[in-house]
C-alpha cells in the first residue's frame, strides 16, 4: 500500500507538472529575453547593505527603450518613455511618475560618479514587468506585461488536442543510506517512456531504472502496454521475460478513472495557481522555449483532487495520507518550457527534494518504530525532467501477441 500512495502521489504531481540552467555569481539583467552587457564604463549591478538589486541607470533605461537625462542643480535621474516621465532622486524613499510621488523600499543612489537606480520600481513605473528568476540570478524585464496565465493555458489546450505523443520522465535521485553511522551514497536513474494514442486510449511504457551503490550498480528494464477495449482497461506487463496481464472492469466505483483515462487532459492552471511568472526566452536544441515559472496553490488543487479522484480509492487513511501529502506542498514551484514557434507544451521540471522528504516523512510515522527508515535513510537530491516529443508522428503501438 505504501508504495502504492508514492507511485499514486506522483502521478498526480505529474498531471500539474511539467529543464533549469545552472546559477552565476553575477547578477544578470535580460530586457525581452536579451541580456544586458554591463562594463567598466556603464557600471556593474550590484546588491546594497539591505540585499536590494541597483542597476546602472543610464544603459538599463536606454536599453529598456526610455530617454534618459541628468537634472543635477537637483540630484535626480530622469528617464521619458512613451509620454510618461519617470524623475528618480538620489538618496530618496520615492520617485516621481509625472510629478507624483511613488514610495519605494531601496533608494537610488551615486557611486563611482555612476547612478543606479531600485530596478523594479522604475521600470512598472514606466509601464514595464520585472520578475526574478533565482535559478540563474536573473532579473527579466519585458518592455509590456506578458499574461504569462493566457500562454501557458494557450499551450495546454493546443497540447490536448495531440492525437499521439511521446512522453519521457528523467528522475535522478542522490540519497544516503545510514549503515552504523555511517553514509552510504546511492544513485537512482529511471527513464520512463510513454507512448501516447488517444481515441481510443492506448499506452506503450518503457521503463529503464538503474541503481549504483558502493561501485555495484544494478538494472532493470520494464515493458507495459495499456488499452481500453470496451467496458475493460487491460495492462499488460512484461518483466524479467514474463508477461502478466491485468483487467480492470468498469463499474459504478472506478467509472471515473475511465473517464480520464479517456480524457487524459492536463488541469487548467488557474485551477491551482494564479502565480504563473514568464522569464524569458532561450534556445535549447536549436529551439526558441518560453520559460514559465508556477507556483502552486495546493488547497486549490486539493479541492480538484476531491472532485477527479474520490471515487477511485475509498480507504479513508490513504486518502488522508495523500491529503496531508498534498497540504504539505503548498507554494512548491516547477517550470513548464513552451515552444515559442507552435505554442505547445515542450517539456517541465521541478526540484522534488523537499516532496519527497516530505513523502518519506508521512510513510514513517505510519510505521512502527522497529520499521522506522528516516534513521537510514536521508535524501539529498531528486530532480524531475520531463518532455514531450513526436508529437502527432508516433509509430502504431501493437501489444504482442504472447502478452494477451
Amino acid at each position: 500500500m505504501k508504495k502504492n500512495i508514492l507511485f499514486f502521489v506522483l502521478a498526480l504531481i505529474l498531471m500539474i507538472t511539467p529543464m533549469d540552467v545552472f546559477a552565476d555569481d553575477d547578477v544578470i539583467i535580460t530586457i525581452n529575453s536579451k541580456p544586458l552587457n554591463f562594463n567598466e564604463d556603464y557600471g556593474f549591478p550590484f546588491i546594497d547593505s539591505n540585499y536590494r538589486t541597483l542597476v546602472p541607470f543610464r544603459i538599463t533605461l536606454e536599453t529598456f527603450g526610455a530617454k534618459v537625462d541628468w537634472d543635477n542643480d537637483n540630484q535626480m535621474a530622469i528617464a521619458t518613455k512613451d509620454g510618461v516621465t519617470v524623475k528618480v532622486p538620489i538618496g530618496k524613499n520615492y520617485i516621481l511618475k509625472d510629478d507624483k510621488n511613488i514610495a519605494i523600499d531601496t533608494v537610488a543612489l551615486k557611486k563611482n560618479n555612476r547612478t543606479y537606480l531600485p530596478i523594479r520600481a522604475v521600470i512598472e513605473a514606466l509601464g514595464g514587468s520585472v520578475d526574478y528568476d533565482s535559478s540563474v540570478n536573473t532579473f527579466v524585464i519585458m518592455t509590456k506585461p506578458v499574461d504569462s496565465i493566457k500562454i501557458v493555458n494557450t499551450a495546454i489546450e493546443k497540447s490536448n488536442k495531440w492525437k499521439n505523443y511521446i512522453y519521457t520522465v528523467d528522475m535522478n535521485m542522490e540519497m544516503n543510506a545510514i549503515e552504523e553511522g555511517l553514509a552510504l551514497p546511492i544513485k537512482v536513474a529511471s527513464t520512463v517512456e510513454t507512448t501516447i494514442f488517444k481515441n481510443p486510449m492506448k499506452l506503450k511504457v518503457n521503463t529503464t531504472e538503474t541503481m549504483e551503490m558502493m561501485g555495484y550498480v544494478e538494472s532493470e528494464v520494464v515493458e507495459e502496454y495499456i488499452e481500453i477495449a470496451g467496458n475493460e482497461i487491460n495492462m499488460y506487463s512484461m518483466e524479467d521475460g514474463q508477461w502478466e496481464k491485468f483487467v480492470l472492469e468498469k463499474n459504478e466505483e472506478n467509472l471515473a478513472l475511465f473517464e480520464d483515462f479517456n480524457a487524459n487532459e492536463l488541469i487548467n492552471i488557474e485551477d491551482i495557481s494564479n502565480n504563473v511568472k514568464y522569464f524569458g526566452n532561450y534556445i535549447i536544441d536549436d529551439r526558441e522555449l518560453m520559460k514559465m515559472q508556477i507556483s502552486v496553490n495546493m488547497q486549490d488543487y486539493l479541492k480538484l483532487f476531491e472532485q477527479q479522484f474520490s471515487n477511485l480509492d475509498e480507504d479513508e487513511e490513504t486518502n488522508n495520507m495523500l491529503n496531508e501529502i498534498l497540504s504539505a506542498m503548498d507554494g512548491l514551484y516547477y517550470t513548464i518550457w513552451i515552444d515559442s514557434k507552435t505554442g505547445e507544451l515542450a517539456g517541465c521540471d521541478i526540484d522534488m527534494t523537499n516532496i519527497m522528504e516530505n513523502i518519506l516523512s508521512f510513510i514513517n510515522e505510519s510505521l512502527s518504530s522497529e520499521e522506522s527508515i528516516n534513521e537510514s535513510m536521508a535524501i539529498k537530491k531528486v530532480y524531475m525532467t520531463i518532455t514531450f516529443s513526436n508529437i502527432n508522428s508516433c509509430e502504431p503501438i501493437v501489444i504482442p501477441k504472447e502478452a494477451k
